[in-house]
């Protein structure tokens, strides 16, 4: 079973009259639960640039996604190896964010270890649409996310 951590309220009720206008959705997924680097990167994506974050670990086969209004981006922190890497990503991760009607259209940004092997053609063949290396500069984080988006730096 999936589990979640909602970083902020507002995103899951779908209160946006209490966010302003240029706030984003940004829906983690966690490949497994890790505390440490989950709070890096909210801290990094609500403080820094004032984004919404909601995150969703993935600790068993079905990913469940505790959504009511459609994310502006989906950031996958994923442990991928070289030999299986890119049919993981299809098969648990890809396949099940799309499913959902909210997320089916949502870009994709992966935060990996092994970015520098991953071409652009095989990120673009799976509907993903950059990806981000880890170790990553926390300071960095929500203009390298902008960037890759083609979004105005937060």
């Amino acid at each position: 079973m999936a589990f979640w951590k909602l970083h902020n309220i507002r995103a899951f009720t779908g209160d946006v009259a209490a966010s302003s206008l240029s706030s984003r959705l940004i829906l983690l997924v966690n490949e497994r639960a890790d505390a440490d680097i989950e709070q890096i990167i909210g801290v990094c994506l609500e403080h820094l640039a004032g984004w919404q974050i909601v995150s969703v670990s993935q600790t068993a086969q079905e990913l469940v996604l505790p959504l009511q209004q459609k994310p502006d981006a989906i950031l996958f922190n994923a442990q991928l190896s070289r030999q299986y890497g890119l049919s993981f990503v299809q098969k648990r991760i890809v396949q099940q964010i799309r499913r959902y009607p909210l997320t089916q259209a949502t870009p994709i940004l992966l935060l990996i270890d092994t970015a520098h092997w991953m071409t652009l053609q095989q990120m673009e063949s799976l509907g993903i649409v950059g990806a981000i290396a880890k170790p990553f500069n926390p300071v960095t984080l929500p203009e390298k996310i902008s960037e890759l988006l083609g979004w105005d730096k937060p």
